[in-house]
């Protein structure tokens, strides 16, 4: 997209914040509209007691870096505590059997792999889960995020843009820069003893969060902003 391009539209729409700071760099026509999600295929499905199990549902891929979610069990089990991590999804450029390696080293009960689960089974598994777990180095949107918040669980997250973003829309989760050592682990303690405390408020919280990038909200942004344009007599560079 050049600027001389973009001008040819009447209207850009932006799924990412990312990607409305870039183009609104070239043109004045650019509107946030985010990626739709349908929460409620897992929704509410989070374990109703709060557990010390993390979850990561998604792409098995590199950039996901799932290798630096064991530093993160292996904090958080120092002191003795049983933490568990499940990790479930599809196949990518990672490997069921390279993450069986990394997993060697615990326990055998303590780290689940699902390769190509179906939804019926993920929501088994998060079903014994109260966190959702991801250190991905980058994201346009996070839409396996919005649909963990859906479920009740509380986002463990990178600290990039796009997480920053829906952390800070319910007011729920964890940051982190790093996902070893006592800080990282002292992070994810903390959030349990706040879900302990307020499970029920804090699922709450995360499931209205959800809800806003729900289809529904999302399509009508886009009905409304092909209505004015069709309004304001725009209609050959939509």
């Amino acid at each position: 997209m050049t600027r001389f391009s973009a001008s040819r539209y009447d209207a850009l729409c932006a799924s990412s914040d990312s990607d409305y700071k870039l183009f609104s760099q070239i043109s004045q026509r650019v509107h946030r509209i985010g990626n739709g999600v349908d929460g409620s295929k897992w929704q509410g499905r989070a374990s109703a007691e709060p557990t010390k199990t993390l979850i990561y549902f998604g792409r098995f891929s590199k950039n996901k870096r799932i290798d630096l979610l064991f530093p993160l069990l292996s904090a958080l089990r120092r002191s003795g505590e049983d933490w568990k991590l499940i990790i479930a999804g599809r196949p990518w450029d990672v490997s069921v059997e390279e993450l069986a390696g990394m997993s060697g080293r615990f326990p055998a009960d303590t780290v689940e792999i699902h390769p190509s689960p179906s939804d019926g089974d993920v929501a088994h598994l998060i079903g014994k889960s109260s966190f959702y777990v991801s250190a991905s180095e980058h994201e346009g949107f996070g839409i396996s995020v919005v649909e963990a918040m859906a479920a009740g669980l509380v986002p463990v997250l990178s600290r990039i843009p796009a997480f920053e973003t829906l952390v800070a829309k319910s007011g729920i989760g964890v940051l982190l820069d790093r996902f070893d050592g006592a800080d990282a682990a002292d992070a994810v303690r903390t959030a349990l003893v706040d879900l302990s405390r307020d499970g029920a408020a804090q699922r709450q919280k995360l499931l209205e969060a959800a809800e806003s990038y729900d289809w529904k909200t999302e399509a009508g942004k886009l009905i409304d902003l092909y209505d004015s344009l069709l309004a304001a007599g725009r209609t050959g560079r939509q």
